[in-house]
């Protein structure tokens, strides 16, 4: 085989493969197994904040055999409700700029009229409800502030109105690797490799996805999504019934995604050798008797399949140890199409490695980097990952349920006591009366003591008066780093506070995150930029006529996925002028000198920001003089006293 030395076994294009899968699975354990540390601290704080899982599995039911419900507070989830809902009530801007030489005027001006319909048409792609990249965001805004760590992968997914449809959709974290030693997001400038687990994948679709090989289809069968499933080598006995392929099992695929991948891999063919040149070799130890061929009277035609391999010797027992195989095929020949700009795409069955690649080629067509959203919204310096509110709060919520635990348990102990004399009470058949306790604990004494009455009630102590103290405590503690709803302000005491931070207090109630929503723009501006790449690479010519009607034709032509590098896509938290419809701005126009009444009446309803519909309102009205009044209206109604007294 040429590059390789004719001592060494000849190995089939079945045995690479198998190896080159068995390699890629050992690589995704080794980052697997760095990232673990951190896997198990977010995997906690989603169980803690998403599922309420507050105490180990035994300690529950040792709980709950006593009679013992644990108490479950939602405060933590009011946390993370909120504080994501004021984070992802954000609307999604974003502008595209042209960039790069290479261009003359003429056909940068062209461009420019494509890129503003190209921005419109992906806008309303973002916001289609039906793709679902808004409610995609939300929730991954929601596991950022539950668990460190948020993250979303674009698909492209067949059956949409035009064809092919780039689509959003959350994401494990726990199921991403890559080389932690080196980057600490998969997302980092330099990372070269991502694998991402699907555990738990229908059987019935892996089995008829055309994107995957035939080969690699035939051989899945249903896993138990934890260890690799047993193979027997007898093909007249029925594997396992883990390993049958129903029809409704399942089964875990992994895909990676590789950048700069070799332009061109060798061919896994081989070429067949004429029979007189066929020779035995070993697999085992190596041993090759291809030095043979063209010696006097050499005739490979008249060689056994199989013989024994002088050089392994015999077992103890004088069996062969191993066998030497006839060799009928030599020279790899051809090399294999190479990937799109080096980037691979491969999808294997981690726990079936006798399957094979599943699927080997160029990423989907436009990508230029990972189409992953990885979202960590408060970075720890020391950490991978940064902090979130279930970490800030896990602490301080587990004491209060604790706390209310501990309360409730005294309660119920603690219930009212009833001291009879035995038999001091009789009922009308003579008999004595006996108290049934339903109301609350009663005991008897034969003491002949004289008391004030034959019956004495005691009643429970009840709490202990720094319960409530405590209880307050800690509410104002978790209210302290909550930070929600905290704002409670008259008009004096948001005197002098910016007119924005005002309008944003108005509209949530909440304390501005400005510092997290503007983490959740630099997270969010590459994965937007993947969705772009693809919607372009994708969009038909149907699509652009129905955005921009006729004109739409012309700029599918000019603006196809091979002219993306000149652009550039900002997301931003208000959009640019040039974001703005140009009749939009011409309305605007029309309405300078107006009353306030009309401004805000004609430019509410028209998706027209508030700032700006505010600025209008401001430069529209002349100036008071002496800058007592803001719009031609006075700051304040003046005092009936000072008014009586200037009279």
């Amino acid at each position: 085989m040429r590059g390789e030395s004719l001592s060494q076994p000849r190995r089939s294009a079945a045995q690479r493969a198998d190896d080159q899968v068995t390699e890629w699975i050992a690589r995704e354990k080794r980052w697997g197994d760095s990232l673990k540390r951190y896997r198990d601290a977010f995997g906690v704080e989603y169980d803690y904040a998403l599922k309420f899982a507050q105490l180990p599995e035994k300690k529950r039911k040792e709980l709950e055999s006593q009679g013992k419900q644990p108490v479950v507070s939602l405060d933590l989830d009011d946390i993370v409700r909120y504080s994501s809902a004021t984070i992802g009530a954000t609307a999604v801007y974003f502008d595209i700029k042209l960039r790069g030489p290479g261009k003359s005027e003429q056909e940068t001006e062209a461009m420019r009229g494509v890129v503003s319909i190209a921005r419109e048409a992906f806008h309303d792609k973002i916001h289609d409800v039906s793709l679902g990249y808004l409610r995609t965001r939300r929730r991954v805004i929601k596991l950022g502030q539950a668990a460190r760590v948020g993250a979303a992968r674009w698909d492209v997914m067949p059956g949409g109105l035009y064809g092919n449809e780039p689509v959003a959709s959350v994401m494990d974290p726990r199921h991403v690797t890559w080389d932690s030693e080196r980057f600490a997001s998969p997302l980092e400038f330099g990372c070269e490799e991502v694998w991402v687990k699907l555990p738990r994948v229908s059987l019935a679709w892996a089995k008829n996805n055309p994107d995957f090989k035939k080969s690699f289809r035939d051989a899945l069968v249903a896993d138990d999504g934890e260890s690799e499933i047993p193979r027997s080598s007898d093909p007249s006995v029925d594997p396992p019934p883990a390993s049958r392929n129903e029809e409704d099992g399942l089964c875990t695929l992994m895909e990676g995604w590789i950048k700069r991948a070799p332009g061109a891999l060798p061919e896994l063919g081989t070429e067949t050798l004429p029979p007189d040149q066929w020779y035995m070799a070993c697999a085992t130890c190596g041993y090759s008797e291809a030095d043979l061929v063209g010696t006097d009277g050499y005739d490979g035609s008249l060689l056994p399949e199989s013989q024994p391999c002088p050089q392994c010797g015999q077992t103890p027992e004088g069996l062969p140890a191993s066998q030497m195989h006839r060799m009928d095929t030599e020279k790899e020949i051809g090399r294999s199409p190479s990937y799109n700009d080096g980037h691979r795409r491969v999808v294997i069955a981690p726990l079936q490695p006798g399957a094979g690649v599943g699927r080997d080629g160029p990423w989907p067509e436009g990508l230029t980097d990972y189409p992953f959203m990885w979202h960590v919204p408060d970075p720890f310096p020391l950490e991978p990952y940064g902090n979130s509110q279930t970490s800030r709060n896990m602490d301080l919520q587990s004491l209060k349920n604790r706390s209310l635990r501990i309360g409730a348990e005294q309660m119920e102990r603690n219930q009212d006591l009833t001291i009879v004399r035995e038999n001091a009470f009789w009922d009308a058949k003579h008999e004595p009366h006996m108290f049934n306790g339903s109301q609350d604990y009663t005991a008897y004494t034969q003491s002949t003591d004289p008391i004030e009455t034959l019956i004495k009630q005691f009643q429970g102590s009840g709490l202990n008066p720094a319960y409530v103290a405590w209880m307050d405590r800690l509410d104002a503690e978790l209210g302290r780093h909550r930070g929600i709803g905290q704002i409670s302000a008259d008009a004096a005491q948001i005197k002098g506070m910016p007119v924005g931070t005002v309008a944003r207090i108005q509209e949530t109630g909440d304390v501005p995150l400005d510092e997290v929503i503007k983490i959740l723009r630099e997270d969010e501006e590459p994965f937007i930029s993947r969705g772009f790449e693809l919607w372009l690479a994708y969009c038909t010519e149907a699509q652009w006529v129905d955005y921009a009607g006729p004109v739409g034709e012309r700029a599918f032509r000019l603006f196809s996925s091979g002219d993306m590098p000149p652009w550039r896509l900002k997301v931003t938290a208000m959009p640019s002028l040039d974001a703005v419809d140009v009749d939009k701005i011409n309305a605007m126009k029309s309405l300078m000198g107006a009353s306030p009444a009309v401004i805000q009446f004609a430019l509410r309803d028209k998706n027209i920001p508030k700032e700006v519909i505010d600025g209008l309102i401001q430069s529209s009205q002349p100036p008071t003089p002496g800058g007592g009044a803001i719009g031609g209206l006075p700051v304040a109604p003046p005092d009936p006293a000072m008014a009586g007294a200037g009279g």
